[in-house]
């Protein structure tokens, strides 16, 4: 079966582990002094983890498959009744060829991060006061936040600033209501001058961030809300995290587990809506 063929890569790394292995043990017949001492030298080898070890050699029933958390969607024992087969479309015929390796990608990197706060927002639903005053509500069973428009903008004046616009609304559902309530919350705005290289590295700003902008391409921006409820009261914040991405070209180790033509569409009515960010300086 395809699991006892060899793979070319690890056949090349044996034998010149080998001819190294023989190059070590050989005697060493050079003419010394007598006056010489015999120096021993003790050849530690090299850990098997440290050792050279190929990628595009390991499928998904290897125990250190680096696609294992993928590989799991396979079953590692073939299962044909495994939810790649069963849920996402993967032909039966090709689930023991899927092998972990390396691929070569371009895509959008993300390599400065900004991050600004959300203010918090609440809003309070009318309570009964007695007779005099009938509930307007009754139990609040959830809140969910709904990002209703966003926008990103370069201030290319100075290039080293990025204005950010947010705007949400939430969605609260209440008890003996058949329609959720939607409270639209401020705008939020925020603006970034200071942003964190990925994965680490000091904050960065001004000339040195104007600098680092030559070669940012775009941005994504994550806006991360939460809705707490106390009461009849419904409570948000959250922050926003700003990321400037270029494109690169990358090698990365992953599954393909279709054999046929993808074809990517984008929905222009998904897309949302701008709004208005801080302005930049002249």
């Amino acid at each position: 079966m395809f699991n006892e063929k060899k793979n070319f890569c690890q056949e090349e790394v044996e034998d010149e582990n080998s001819a190294v292995q023989e190059e070590l043990e050989a005697p060493d017949f050079a003419e010394t002094s007598s006056t010489q001492e015999d120096v021993e030298v003790e050849v530690e080898e090299a850990p098997v983890d440290a050792k050279f070890k190929p990628w595009g050699s390991e499928n998904c029933t290897g125990e250190a498959c680096n696609c294992s958390e993928c590989c799991d969607l396979f079953n590692r024992s073939r299962n044909l009744c495994s939810p790649a087969v069963t849920n996402f479309g993967v032909l039966p015929g090709q689930v023991p060829f899927i092998s972990c390796t390396c691929h070569d990608i371009c895509v959008q990197e993300s390599v400065l991060f900004c991050t600004a706060t959300i203010p918090p927002f609440s809003f309070e639903f009318g309570s009964s006061m007695a007779c005099r005053v009938p509930s307007c509500a009754g139990p609040i069973i959830s809140c969910t936040p709904r990002i209703i428009a966003a926008n990103e903008v370069l201030c290319t004046s100075t290039c080293d600033q990025v204005n950010l616009c947010v705007e949400y609304m939430l969605e609260v559902d209440i008890s003996g209501n058949a329609a959720p309530t939607c409270i639209t919350a401020p705008p939020v705005t925020a603006t970034c001058t200071e942003f964190f290289p990925f994965p680490s590295g000091p904050a960065i700003s001004g000339s040195e961030l104007a600098q680092a902008m030559q070669e940012i391409e775009g941005s994504c921006l994550v806006a991360q809300i939460e809705c707490e409820i106390s009461g009849n009261t419904v409570m948000a914040s959250g922050n926003l995290v700003d990321k400037l991405w270029k494109h690169e070209n990358l090698w990365v180790t992953a599954l393909r587990p279709y054999k046929g033509t993808t074809v990517k569409k984008e929905f222009p009515e998904q897309v949302l809506p701008t709004c208005t960010t801080p302005t930049c300086p002249s």
